[in-house]
C-alpha cells in the first residue's frame, strides 16, 4: 500500500508539472521568479482590461481599456486595489471545507490558480478572462 501511495504522489507531481509546462509555455516574462501569462478581462465579448497573472494565480499589472471604461466593474469607478480584491474574491474561499484536498487532487497550486485555469467563470455575472492570443468568445 505504501508503494502505491508513493507512486500516486509521484504521478500527481508529474501531472502538475506537465500542466504548468502546457499552460504557461516557455519564454514568458517573469514576475518575482514566476511565469506570467496575460489575460483580457472580458465583459461578455468586450475587452475591459489586460492583466498579468502568475502560474499560482497572483494578479500582476493591470491596464484598463479606457475605450470600454463603462464596462469596467462599477461603471469604471473601481481603482486597482478594489479590482485586486474583486479578483481575489472570485476564487473559492480557502476556508471552504475540503477545498485544499480537492485542489491538490486536481493539480492546482491554490484557489487562485484554479480560478485562472477555469477562465474565472462565474454564474453570478458576465465577466471572465480570455488568454491573450486565443480567440475564445462569450
Amino acid at each position: 500500500m505504501k508503494a502505491f501511495m508513493k507512486f500516486r504522489k509521484s504521478l500527481i507531481e508529474i501531472v502538475v508539472m506537465i500542466k504548468r509546462m502546457i499552460f504557461f509555455g516557455v519564454g514568458r516574462r517573469n514576475y518575482h521568479g514566476k511565469n506570467v501569462k496575460e489575460y483580457f478581462l472580458m465583459h461578455k465579448d468586450i475587452r475591459v482590461c489586460l492583466m498579468e497573472t502568475t502560474e499560482d494565480g497572483v494578479l500582476g499589472n493591470v491596464r484598463r481599456n479606457e475605450a470600454a471604461a463603462e464596462h469596467f466593474l462599477l461603471g469604471g469607478q473601481m481603482n486597482n486595489m478594489k479590482f485586486h480584491d474583486w479578483c481575489r474574491n472570485r476564487a473559492i474561499p480557502k476556508t471552504r471545507h475540503g477545498a485544499k484536498t480537492a485542489l491538490q487532487k486536481l493539480g492546482y497550486f491554490s484557489t487562485n490558480s484554479a480560478l485562472v485555469n477555469n477562465l474565472a467563470l462565474s454564474l453570478s455575472d458576465c465577466y471572465w478572462i480570455q488568454p491573450r492570443g486565443e480567440g475564445l468568445a462569450w
